[in-house]
């Protein structure tokens, strides 16, 4: 599913180009609804992303909530962190990622050691970015 338009709603959230920031009368454009939690609007088909119970250790984690709650395939979702470390994540589907991947180009070397043309197409693969430019 393509991001969400822009057309007069907030600024990039953390960063990430799949999260904008809610209008300040809380209001997102037609695909998508504001998630008061974190103020970011995500795409009404993806509902779950604005669960607070939605964070993970591991991509196990991500797969298990999926098939219990019918969403998609296992091998749709992994745990998406901002670096390879260890941390506490979010669920994210990365098949739904690879459609928006294209305007996106910076490359970065991912977690699996492979060098993607971005971090969209490296999340797109299920693993998290190590770094930006090509892997050494």
């Amino acid at each position: 599913m393509p991001a969400p338009s822009r057309g007069g709603c907030g600024k990039v959230v953390n960063g990430r180009p799949d999260l904008i920031a809610c209008g300040n009368d809380s209001h997102c454009p037609g695909d998508a609804r504001c998630c008061l939690r974190t103020r970011a609007c995500y795409p009404l088909a993806e509902p779950w992303r604005c669960d607070p119970g939605q964070d993970c250790d591991d991509d196990q984690e991500c797969v298990d909530r999926a098939a219990e709650q019918g969403r998609g395939t296992a091998a749709e979702y992994f745990c998406r962190r901002d670096s390879c470390a260890l941390q506490p994540g979010t669920c994210s589907p990365s098949s739904s990622l690879a459609s928006t991947c294209a305007s996106e180009v910076q490359t970065v070397c991912g977690c699996d050691g492979v060098t993607y043309s971005s971090r969209c197409r490296a999340n797109a693969a299920r693993t998290n970015v190590a770094s930006s430019g090509p892997c050494p």
